[in-house]
């Protein structure tokens, strides 16, 4: 979910409209909405993204980086947060 997410905002320079992005995310990439925020948490942490907050509330993202070694922490970090079938335990 992360990998497909981080592949639908590559080389955006900011996404400032997140209901779109997560209406975007549910249809195209079946990225649950109870999911999405931590879809971008996690790409946040890779040091993909940037997110921008007003509260606790994600208002929008900034793309950082394409390189290979942020794209095997989004894979490690989401197979940490990942069961074996697939479902999202954490």
């Amino acid at each position: 979910m992360a990998a497909d997410l981080a592949s639908l905002v590559r080389d955006r320079a900011l996404i400032d409209d997140m209901s779109a992005l997560e209406a975007v995310a549910a249809a195209e990439l079946d990225i649950p909405s109870p999911s999405f925020d931590g879809v971008l948490e996690l790409l946040e942490q890779a040091d993909l993204v940037e997110l921008t907050r007003s509260g606790r509330e994600i208002t929008g993202l900034t793309w950082l980086s394409h390189e290979s070694a942020a794209w095997e922490r989004v894979s490690r970090g989401w197979m940490l947060k990942t069961c074996c079938c697939g479902c999202e335990c954490a």
